[in-house]
């Protein structure tokens, strides 16, 4: 059993304990870390800068600016409901696009960005005041490019509520793991 446990701790802090590994190395070690969390039955409070790491070990992430902590959440609650603008632009890759809400309901809501040629439609609501300033964090793995069949230019139909679409055209593309980032 590694040192620190042997006087079995209530909590252990890892001040960046993988930093120095190569890539194999630190995702064998990240297996390890939770076989061992799991094992001794403590709670482990790890200090990072990889997000990759931070999402992929904790049960719940802080993300702190300034020294003041900004959201405490789940790694997905973090990632998929991120509580400001800097909590969604600090995790993963995003695009962020600043708008007007047009319409706040709690079963959607409605932003109008001059950045996009289409309404951003959200399957819930915001609170927020109507009218009022707000961002739009949008995950690039929610995006799904398509190509127009140019023998049948796409024709106005009817389609299902937050099915958004338009126009545009991707500026770089770059590869990482499996997948292709435009």
């Amino acid at each position: 059993m590694p040192e620190p446990l042997v006087k079995r701790p209530r909590v252990l802090l890892l001040d960046e304990p993988l930093s120095a590994l190569d890539a194999k190395l630190r995702e064998q070690m990240r297996t390890e870390l939770c076989t061992l969390q799991e094992k001794v039955g403590i709670t482990f409070i790890m200090v990072t800068h990889d997000q990759d790491e931070a999402l992929a070990l904790a049960s719940r992430c802080a993300v702190m600016s300034k020294g003041l902590l900004q959201q405490v959440a789940t790694p997905s609650d973090l990632y998929e409901f991120p509580n400001s603008r800097f909590v969604a632009d600090f995790i993963g890759q995003v695009n962020l696009f600043e708008g007007v809400l047009a319409v706040d309901e709690p079963s959607h809501a409605v932003i109008k960005s001059p950045d996009l040629p289409v309404d951003i439609f959200l399957d819930h609501g915001v609170t927020g005041p109507r009218g009022g300033t707000v961002w739009a964090a949008i995950r690039p793995e929610k995006i799904e490019p398509a190509q127009e069949d140019r023998r049948h230019p796409a024709q106005p139909r009817r389609r299902a509520q937050g099915d958004q679409r338009c126009r545009g055209r991707d500026q770089a593309r770059s590869l990482s793991g499996g997948l292709v980032h435009l």
